[in-house]
């Protein structure tokens, strides 16, 4: 099977760790700006972050090696999707945190 080298390698233009982590960035940044603006409640934001640790620990732990393989890096991938999708129905789903918005 192809192997692909954590340190920053070429792979459509972009590393494959490097896909992993800014796209993990992204997700904790929309997170935090989910927390800021009330749309996420606190057990919300705690899941979702819970849920961007293990994709994290899940990624050192294929890494051990030095290798990210097309099953590894597809099954991440799939992981951060998943992730996304919950990012985005927590934000949606008309649960505030603090006042009232309903106004």
């Amino acid at each position: 099977p192809e192997r692909y080298s954590a340190a920053p390698a070429p792979w459509g233009g972009h590393s494959r760790g490097g896909d992993i982590d800014a796209r993990q960035e992204r997700q904790r940044a929309r997170i935090w700006q989910g927390w800021q603006s009330g749309q996420l409640t606190r057990g919300e934001m705690r899941e979702l972050m819970a849920g961007q640790r293990a994709i994290a620990a899940k990624e050192r732990a294929y890494l051990a090696d030095g290798y990210l393989n097309h099953r590894e890096f597809a099954d991440l991938q799939n992981d951060l999707e998943y992730a996304s999708r919950r990012i985005y129905h927590s934000k949606h789903d008309g649960d505030w945190r603090g006042r009232y918005h309903g106004e």
